[in-house]
């Protein structure tokens, strides 16, 4: 493995280093070494050396501790129906990305093509509502996990990734685009979608309308920041604009430590993950409920057919990346 790969791997293990690291992220590029399969002391002094309280001997001062607690559980991913990974652990050639001509290793993360070792080889999900996200310019494209989501999904366009202060332009309908965000009020995904099926089957002047019910989420915004770089987004007129949705509180597996942010606080490809489930599960129980009842009324609801299925890891796979790059610090680091 080269310097550079460890340099991206350290990104993706640690939120704090220097600001002028930060600004050379795509420079590294450029500079690999010769590959060693040890740790180069002299070259983690160079990164870490001139930070207090960051040792040598302690790689882990500034991972996740929840991270740290599910690596002594095992594989925290077992229950995961995740393709295996293994094939990116025998890429050892970067390639020359053939628009922004930088050296990557599984992908360019800045134009989002994957290295032609992976073409055909990696599993491809498609999504059954379109994703946005807003991307804080100072959340480096390297360790952000909002790319896994780019990578991993088709056709193509139904996830986009913006750099604020750029936006879409073509949110046309503010009804069906949401917001997640934990904002005070929020409804989770499970209430917004029950309260919205419920009054469109009670409501007696809504009741001939039913059989046009249609799924109300078209798009869904998500902010990609650390915790204390939201603010600035969330002062935007348009993003203040939107309804805002939450899921249920989950504990997240991200390595990468941030100061004062909740352990509920996930991870952007753990928020989207979480999100596709928990909508899709509820709209399963609402298919199966409406149908058990069905000879009592002539509803009908308009779904997705993909929602007439149980969940059974249809989105599993949009780990695949979060779940390699887990395993592979856990091993790096002996955890």
């Amino acid at each position: 493995m080269t310097t550079d790969d460890f340099y991206q791997d350290f990104l993706n293990s640690f939120s704090e280093f220097d600001a002028d690291f930060k600004n050379n992220d795509d420079n590294c590029d450029e500079s690999s070494s010769s590959s060693s399969n040890k740790i180069d002391n002299d070259w983690i002094d160079k990164f870490f050396g001139r930070r207090p309280g960051v040792l040598r001997k302690d790689f882990t001062i500034h991972l996740e501790q929840k991270f740290l607690e599910h690596c002594k559980d095992g594989d925290p991913f077992d229950e995961f129906k995740i393709a295996d990974c293994s094939i990116l652990d025998r890429i050892s050639d970067r390639f020359i990305c053939e628009k922004c001509h930088h050296s990557r290793l599984y992908y360019c993360y800045t134009c989002f093509i994957i290295s032609p070792e992976l073409i055909g080889k990696i599993p491809m999900i498609r999504l059954p509502i379109k994703i946005d996200i807003i991307k804080h310019p100072q959340e480096l494209n390297g360790k952000s996990t909002s790319t896994h989501a780019m990578i991993l999904t088709t056709p193509p366009k139904d996830v986009r990734i913006f750099t604020y202060p750029d936006m879409p332009n073509d949110w046309h309908d503010l009804n069906k685009i949401f917001l997640l965000f934990p904002k005070p009020g929020s409804q989770t995904v499970q209430e917004f979608l029950q309260n919205y099926y419920h009054h469109h089957h009670n409501d007696d002047e809504q009741q001939q309308h039913c059989l046009s019910a249609e799924f109300p989420i078209e798009r869904i915004v998500v902010i990609d920041s650390t915790w204390q770089q939201t603010k600035k987004i969330l002062r935007n007129v348009r993003i203040q604009q939107l309804k805002t949705l939450i899921i249920d509180s989950k504990q997240t597996m991200f390595w990468r430590y941030q100061r004062g942010r909740p352990m509920n606080h996930l991870s952007t490809i753990e928020a989207i993950y979480y999100l596709l489930i928990q909508i899709h599960m509820t709209m399963f129980d609402l298919f199966n409920n409406h149908h058990d009842h069905d000879h009592h009324d002539h509803c009908h609801m308009n779904v997705n057919e993909t929602f007439t299925t149980e969940y059974n890891g249809q989105y599993d796979n949009l780990l695949f990346f979060f779940k390699h790059t887990f395993n592979l610090i856990k091993n790096r680091y002996h955890l």
